[in-house]
């Protein structure tokens, strides 16, 4: 199952009279967050205000949004050459990519970081952080690249690979 990160910014008052701003990582369980925009997808900022409510953050401290999440991959042919397959699916429509630790990494408009890995049995890891943005048309191509990347590196489109997780959780 997917953890969705969300990024709240706010400022904190220090002792020495100070402001600072900080940071933090809220995790929420996919399904949760799933139902959050599931429910508010004619909003704009893809189910921001939502997601606020149901988290319990103000709506104008969500800056960001992080998934990561665990797909098998459908095709043999793409298990020793993930670098090619990046190469081919990234090239035209991304930035450069660049590998750290094992992790490939690059970006696409909203679409501020896109990392892939590849694990034990066949399976691929991938993690995206997405600006929040309050232009639909922005956001659904950046939506549109990340599947059509995820499609390119695991042979799946975004149905099938709902349908296979879907599957996998009530298996478990």
């Amino acid at each position: 199952m997917s953890i969705y990160k969300v990024k709240r910014t706010h400022l904190k008052n220090l002792k020495d009279g100070g402001i600072k701003e900080v940071i933090e990582n809220i995790r929420i369980p996919g399904k949760d967050y799933e139902n959050v925009i599931k429910s508010s997808r004619e909003e704009k900022g893809l189910g921001r205000g939502k997601l606020a409510k149901a988290s319990g953050i103000e709506e104008k401290y969500i800056t960001k949004i992080e998934k990561s999440g665990k797909y098998p991959p459908n095709r043999n042919e793409f298990f020793g050459k993930l670098e090619e397959v990046l190469g081919v699916a990234l090239l035209d429509k991304m930035g450069p990519v660049t590998e750290k630790d094992g992790w490939y990494h690059t970006s696409y408009g909203l679409l501020s970081r896109l990392s892939v890995k590849m694990l034990d049995k066949g399976m691929i890891e991938v993690e995206h952080e997405m600006e929040m943005s309050t232009d639909m048309k922005e956001a659904a191509v950046a939506i549109r690249a990340n599947n059509q990347f995820l499609e390119g590196i695991t042979g799946y489109t975004a149905k099938e690979r709902s349908k296979l997780m879907k599957k996998k959780v009530t298996k478990d």
